[in-house]
């Protein structure tokens, strides 16, 4: 049996007028600021209330999103509603004024059982308000190993857009997994929580600037 893993990258740039009066623009930092979760929102049938969890890394470059209960499946007697299944995160991040943020990476893990034919998806996709989004995903065929295969990938963003300067605005992240077995009915599989640590991980990759 074989098992594929292939990632298809999109990276996608918001144009922004810089040269307008009073607009920062962030510079490379010295030392990264202090900084702690405000607040975060969760919404959607894959993260139910009191599911997925958010920290911050000790050393303040990743934040860690675990979700508990993250799956979709399909196949012959699921409900088609099964097949795919997303979650919303509203993130709002604390930190002294003058700085600016962005994802320079995303790691996620899970676990695949898929049928003969069957197909995975898993997608990311960032953004701040106004600014055009960026997506990742890693896509899977079976047939993968008995009692399923573990995944755990990273993916670099090569373009993102920095948060605005002077402004704390919330990131938009909506992360979506799907198993697809159009191709044969009468087969199915499952992307859910890894075997080896009994969740679905996602960790954020942060970078910071300094405005002026």
């Amino acid at each position: 049996m074989s098992f594929m893993a292939n990632r298809k990258c999109i990276g996608l740039l918001a144009t922004a007028a810089m040269a307008m009066a009073g607009v920062m623009i962030p510079s490379v930092a010295s030392a990264d600021p202090d900084v702690r979760i405000d607040r975060i929102t969760l919404r959607g049938p894959a993260c139910p209330e009191g599911t997925a969890y958010v920290e911050v890394t000790p050393d303040r470059q990743a934040f860690v999103i675990t979700y508990d209960e993250f799956h979709a499946s399909a196949g012959p007697g699921v409900p088609p509603q099964e097949s795919v299944k997303g979650c919303t995160a509203l993130i709002d991040l604390d930190f002294p004024p003058g700085w600016s943020w962005t994802i320079s990476s995303i790691a996620y893990s899970g676990s695949a059982q898929l049928d003969q034919r069957v197909a995975g998806r898993f997608s990311a996709r960032l953004s701040f308000p106004g600014q055009r989004p960026v997506m990742k995903e890693v896509r899977m065929l079976g047939p993968t190993p008995p009692g399923g295969q573990d995944f755990d990938l990273l993916g670099d963003y090569d373009i993102f857009a920095w948060s605005p300067c002077g402004l704390k605005r919330p990131m938009t992240a909506l992360a979506t997994v799907q198993v697809d077995n159009s191709a044969d009915r009468h087969r199915g599989g499952v992307v859910r929580v890894s075997q080896e640590t009994g969740a679905f991980q996602m960790v954020f990759h942060v970078d910071w600037r300094r405005c002026r």
